[in-house]
């Protein structure tokens, strides 16, 4: 947190998990990518950008990579919560007549 009158924001993403299990083994962002066959500038681009438009497959490398399931990065996210969807057919009015 910040200590002026900002407050800064930080949501889970799929990068931000992956760096923070990362950092706990020990794995610099470039020797994960030597590790999981993928170039440093994905590992990155994806811990920068939180994982946004990362395929399945370079997750499934980066997991097998640091000795965990995809399923762990997934669970470790936040919930998310969607507002109900609007009715689909609304009543229309009535005909005279009928």
């Amino acid at each position: 947190m910040k200590t002026d009158s900002t407050l800064e924001v930080s949501v889970e993403t799929p990068g931000s998990i992956i760096a923070r299990i990362a950092l706990q083994c020990g794995i610099t962002p470039h020797r994960l990518g030597q590790i999981a066959g993928i170039s440093g500038d994905t590992v990155a681009k994806i811990l920068k950008s939180g994982g946004n438009g990362m395929r399945l497959n370079i997750l499934r490398q980066i997991c097998a990579a640091l000795n965990i399931s995809p399923n762990t990065v997934i669970e470790l996210l936040p919930p998310v919560v969607l507002e109900p969807p609007p009715p689909l057919l609304t009543p229309g009015r009535k005909r005279a007549g009928k």
